[in-house]
């Protein structure tokens, strides 16, 4: 399968807090949840968004939201305070998008445990209204102050991605040991050059492990570049070395390492808002923060 440009993947219309095209919710909670949105929005100036599509046509979950949180611009120019909610019900895939000025109320591992605690169990179950309900819920909850995520009981997956997690790190710092001594040993362009190129593929994979226990792949991605530079490091150093060394060989061993406060059962279907009520961003930006989830 193909994975389709931009232009064939094109962003909704922004036509209220509350963009529902895979038609998974019904009329009654789109309206609780607008009402909800928009009652936050007028106390904290903060712009909350959900979306539902039916699928994402191959494009990966984190490009698909940033592109859309951008393209709205939820929140303010000023404050970059906006937050999307994404759910694609056929690629079992959800994404929470957090603008830059929210990232310190709405962490990426806030956002990662609200998906995992709040709206994926829903999910599973079938059940996207329940999981679209608990989550924003739970985003308000959090960009209010009054969510408070519940204990940690880590489930077998959760054990697993932390594993992955802290399993990545290890393998990362063996790495640059590895490098460090292989970089100061190592004598002739083609041989190190050779060697930089071998060592990528495990790079990469340390990268995808701990971004794939985070639920980021920013987070892996950094790792991954971070790994990188040092691994060009003890390299350069171990260039240096040999060239003041006049040639003489070094060795390894020469000493030289939802319970969220808020509750959108207040605010009753007969509110005053509605999903077709004027709404648009206020030119908040957006710079990848935020977390996804599969099922």
């Amino acid at each position: 399968m193909t994975v389709p440009a931009w232009g064939q993947s094109e962003v909704p219309t922004l036509t209220g807090r509350v963009v529902d095209q895979a038609e998974v919710l019904s009329p009654t909670v789109e309206r609780s949840l607008t009402a909800l949105l928009a009652a936050h929005e007028d106390t904290t100036s903060n712009q909350v968004a959900i979306l539902t599509v039916p699928t994402l046509d191959g494009v990966p979950v984190e490009q698909y939201a940033l592109r859309v949180a951008e393209t709205w611009q939820l929140g303010t120019a000023t404050f970059d305070n906006g937050a999307l909610i994404l759910v694609a019900p056929a690629d079992r895939a959800a994404r929470i998008e957090v603008g830059t000025g929210l990232e310190g109320a709405l962490p990426d591992v806030v956002a990662s445990r609200i998906l995992r605690h709040e709206m994926v169990p829903h999910f599973r179950s079938g059940d996207y209204e329940g999981g679209i309900e608990a989550g924003a819920v739970a985003v308000v909850g959090a960009l209010e102050g009054t969510y408070t995520p519940p204990p940690v009981e880590a489930t077998a997956a959760e054990q697993g991605d932390e594993f992955r997690a802290l399993l990545g790190f290890i393998l990362s710092g063996l790495l640059v040991i590895a490098s460090a001594m292989l970089g100061m040993s190592t004598r002739g362009r083609a041989r190190r050059w050779g060697l930089f190129a071998g060592l990528l593929i495990p790079y990469g994979l340390v990268g995808w492990l701990v971004g794939s226990g985070f639920g980021d792949m920013d987070i892996g991605i950094a790792v991954f570049i971070s790994v990188l530079i040092l691994h060009v490091i003890f390299f350069i150093m171990g260039s240096s070395r040999g060239k003041g060394a006049g040639g003489t060989s070094w060795s390894p061993s020469s000493g030289y390492s939802s319970s969220g406060g808020s509750s959108y059962s207040s605010y009753s279907s007969g509110s005053s808002y509605s999903s077709s009520s004027s709404f648009s961003g206020g030119g908040g930006s957006f710079s990848g923060g935020g977390a996804s989830a599969s099922w």
